[in-house]
């Protein structure tokens, strides 16, 4: 049985990305990554990204969502599209409002990415 994930990449107009970090109850907890989760039956991997948007992060800003993921399978039981979405400029000041899975959040530039991330979003960030 395989599992798929897919997550958005939020960024703003400067080139920052929304990052937000595990809490200490979920698995790799203190890790930095993306917004996203497991895609539900039914589900495309852009509406899974777009549902675990809106619940990790209290809703969504508008956003420019790109219609190819950036994809990232480590084995052939495992696969995560992560979906890059431009912040609209009217939305520039958003702040999310955290789900418990997360303790922290941050805007970061490649230049500047917190550690430890997750290996699936280290190896996507290489391919934009």
């Amino acid at each position: 049985m395989s599992t798929y994930g897919a997550g958005l990449l939020i960024m703003r107009s400067d080139g920052r990305m929304l990052l937000t970090r595990r809490g200490p109850y979920e698995s790799s907890p203190g890790y930095w990554d993306a917004p996203g989760g497991g895609v539900e039956a039914g589900e495309t991997h852009l509406q899974a990204a777009v549902r675990e948007g809106h619940e990790e992060l209290g809703g969504l800003p508008r956003l420019e969502i790109a219609t190819e993921p950036v994809w990232w399978a480590p084995s052939p039981f495992f696969a995560f599209a992560l979906f890059p979405a431009k912040l609209d400029a009217s939305w520039e000041g958003w702040e999310p409002a955290l789900s418990p899975e997360h303790d922290a959040y941050g805007w970061f530039s490649l230049n500047e990415l917190p550690k430890p991330m997750l290996e699936g979003l280290t190896h996507s960030l290489r391919k934009l």
